[in-house]
């Protein structure tokens, strides 16, 4: 079996400059390196691409109502106090709501086991008698970062797909038909100001106990965010795994990134050669897996076949799609944005486009994996039951 084709940021950059004759330097370089960013993120959008289906296991926490507790509004400890007499509030009970006199409010931290205090927006706006029933629950779950859609949600405890519904009717729904955690029936997805930048599942009515679903979702592409680092010399040991860098120093973002090795002259080159008519292939190519907190040393996927002493290197992060059905599709799409961040003619403009989205169909035609799409009817134990009269 050949090893996987590994396709870099670093490679797309240099193929718009090749393509379009330009250098390795300033604005070019600029333009190259956004038309690749913003390609990525229009190609991903254009269809529900195979490779970026992805499968999540999430397992919700149990709502929680041992002993009783106290609010005190202001004067105490802290302001807006709840405090819990005869049981320990969940770890992360900030991101759980709380139950108290019927009424539904957020937490917004969670001082110890037994104090927990609420927002100045949102509590009961006066003291609260010891000794008061509550319950907390968790109703809302962040999403995977890179999440772009959410496909079935898969209840592991009752063996059945819960349906996904609108933000609203999920609201609606919570604060008329399901106002108490239960066994859920249904999800939306919504940002719950939980977490910067990202959605979360909201389950109606929210989990009264622990369970697993399962997730399908769809996810977007690693982010490219180093093109090329190249700065110093590397060493690593035959059958070893971990790679000593001079001058330079790695850092954190280059986990997952791909790592080429040169020679002692020579910065290793794309597969097609550099856009300076040299040509050097790489004489290893390894995943960084991670990197010391020094950035002295990293850790990569595979040991080494050889020694390698003060070579040069390159570090570039790699294309996250699925090279037979949607490479060449990026690199045309790639194209066309390039063509219009560098400000070409109307008429070079469109034959881009033009060649972008017959690329991006013949990619959709070959991501159609299956041959056909059997119908596998729900199975429903009561659909044929008979009624007799006993009499």
């Amino acid at each position: 079996m050949p090893d996987t084709q590994i396709y870099t940021y670093q490679d797309l950059v240099e193929h718009l400059l090749d393509m379009y004759d330009n250098s390795r330097a300033g604005r070019p370089l600029r333009m190259a390196r956004r038309a690749c960013v913003e390609a990525t993120r229009e190609l991903t959008s254009m269809h529900r691409w195979s490779y970026f289906e992805s499968e999540q296991f999430l397992r919700v926490s149990a709502a929680y109502s041992t002993g009783t507790i106290a609010y005190d509004h202001t004067g105490g400890s802290a302001e807006r106090l709840v405090t819990l007499t005869d049981g320990i509030f969940p770890d992360e009970v900030q991101h759980y709501r709380i139950i108290i006199d019927s009424d539904h409010y957020p937490i917004e931290r969670r001082l110890s086991d037994t104090t927990i205090t609420l927002p100045e927006n949102q509590n009961p706006g006066a003291d609260v008698d010891a000794g008061t029933g509550y319950q907390v629950y968790r109703q809302s779950y962040p999403l995977p970062v890179g999440f772009v859609a959410l496909g079935n949600v898969f209840d592991c405890e009752y063996d059945k797909s819960l349906p996904v519904i609108p933000s609203d009717f999920q609201q609606s729904h919570h604060l008329h038909l399901y106002d108490t955690p239960g066994t859920p029936v249904e999800v939306a997805i919504r940002n719950d100001d939980e977490f910067l930048n990202s959605l979360s599942v909201v389950f109606c009515p929210p989990p009264s106990s622990a369970n697993e679903y399962r997730l399908t979702l769809q996810r977007s592409p690693r982010p490219l965010v180093t093109e090329k680092y190249s700065t110093g010399t590397v060493s690593i040991a035959s059958g070893g795994t971990e790679c000593t860098i001079t001058t330079g120093t790695f850092s954190a973002k280059h986990v997952g990134c791909i790592l080429r090795l040169g020679t002692t002259d020579s910065e290793p080159t794309p597969l097609v050669g550099g856009i300076d008519d040299s040509d050097v292939q790489p004489v290893l190519e390894r995943t960084i897996t991670a990197v010391s907190s020094s950035g002295s040393t990293c850790t990569v996927d595979a040991a080494s076949d050889d020694d390698y002493t003060d070579v040069k290197f390159t570090v570039s992060d790699p294309i996250d799609m699925e090279y037979g059905a949607m490479l060449t599709a990026l690199m045309r799409v790639s194209e066309a944005s390039y063509c219009v961040l560098t400000k070409r003619d109307r008429k070079e403009r469109d034959e881009r486009d033009s060649l972008a989205m017959r690329a991006v169909l013949l990619a959709k035609e070959r991501d159609s994996r299956a041959p056909y799409a059997p119908v596998i009817p729900y199975y429903n134990p009561f659909r044929r039951v008979t009624i007799t009269d006993d009499d």
